[in-house]
């Protein structure tokens, strides 16, 4: 409660990590404005500002007289009627929620009705022959996959996702499974990509590595860019972004998971063949700013 009172730019506490701050002398110097850091005044901001910095970020921005000391218990007597109230309703779900997954005396009739339906589902029928296609059936759907060769174009964060959900669903091996990605890297978080500023540490990013794709028995290829996709052939014509020789890929199957690029207005002087325009999306594109940053002066 004392925690509260503190939301104005003369006094701006902030929780962080369990220990009390007052960030009111940070106000000026920090590099989003002041107001990132007025929105969370008199708050826990730790889930917030952890999604974006480390723990460790704390001290590199922080001085020690800063830090209050750790967030304590409301003292005893506070919102007495508060807590009361909170501790009936507490109460009270636990009875109902008691009463709800007791074990019934007798079957309910929405029991007894649905029992017999699963005993009629049950009893053998005889076999009904298929009905005729519709007419204008343009063939089995896309949904159903006709063979085991399955290709994944794009290995970002999405695209693995699928292949890990999808592995779990068939088992391992049950489908041929390739990925391709056109960075020389597997799949990495690109949501924390900013924190690659200040470990340059690729490793501390990926989401999986060769193991996982030893064990479950997928292939995943990298530095391949896919170029063209043939429906009729079912086959995608690939590109090595390092050697430039080109191959074709038969499937069964095809899943674009490409994900999003960065948008480039189209402005004069604006994109990325002008000398000091970058996109910010890939690890090369931090790279990229890190070797032209040591070179200039502002």
């Amino acid at each position: 409660s004392e925690v509260k009172k503190h939301t104005t730019k003369e006094s701006a506490w902030v929780v962080l990590h369990g220990n009390v701050y007052d960030l009111t002398g940070f106000l000026q110097d920090h590099p989003g404005g002041e107001q990132v850091i007025l929105d969370w005044a008199g708050k826990d901001a730790t889930k917030f500002w952890s999604a974006i910095h480390k723990k460790e970020w704390i001290k590199e921005y922080t001085k020690p007289e800063w830090c209050l000391g750790p967030l304590g218990p409301e003292p005893k007597g506070a919102d007495d009627a508060k807590v009361k109230a909170l501790e009936e309703e507490v109460k009270s779900l636990k009875a109902e929620l008691a009463r709800l997954t007791a074990i019934p005396a007798k079957p309910s009739e929405g029991l007894k009705a649905a029992m017999g339906v699963a005993q009629l589902a049950a009893k053998p029928v005889a076999a009904a022959a298929p009905p005729p296609p519709a007419e204008g059936d343009a063939g089995p759907s896309r949904l159903e996959l006709q063979g085991r060769r399955l290709v994944v174009v794009g290995h970002g964060p999405v695209g693995h996702d699928f292949v890990m959900k999808l592995v779990g669903m068939v088992g391992d091996g049950a489908l041929e499974i390739t990925v391709l990605g056109e960075e020389p890297r597997m799949a990495y978080d690109r949501v924390h990509l900013t924190e690659y500023f200040e470990h340059r540490d690729a490793s501390k990013l990926g989401m999986c590595d060769g193991k996982w794709f030893a064990e479950h028995k997928v292939t995943c290829r990298i530095n391949v860019r896919a170029e063209r996709i043939d429906r009729e052939s079912c086959t995608v014509a690939l590109r090595d972004t390092k050697t430039g020789d080109s191959e074709e890929l038969g499937y069964d199957a095809c899943v674009l998971a490409t994900g999003s690029y960065p948008f480039v207005p189209p402005l004069k002087n604006l994109s990325t063949d002008v000398v000091g325009v970058f996109v910010y999306r890939t690890i090369e594109d931090l790279e990229a700013m890190i070797l032209y940053a040591k070179k200039c002066r502002k």
